[in-house]
């Protein structure tokens, strides 16, 4: 199931944190993802596609705490 009011976008960064840290006061942020080289005008997609994961680091589990 997926539901699509959950997704919002934003211009920039810079607004996704602000919009994140309002949800995290209501606990109701689970992630956000950027993309640094993609803008509003963007119309076509590159080559490579880079993208950052911004999540809550209190509830991230820590990489060394993961094992097989």
């Amino acid at each position: 199931c997926l539901v699509l009011d959950k997704f919002e976008s934003y211009d920039d960064e810079i607004q996704l944190t602000q919009r994140a840290l309002s949800l995290l006061e209501e606990n109701r942020f689970w992630a956000g993802v950027v993309f640094p080289d993609m803008y509003p005008w963007t119309s076509s997609l590159p080559p490579h596609v880079k993208y950052k994961i911004r999540m809550d680091i209190d509830v991230v589990e820590k990489t060394n705490k993961i094992k097989d």
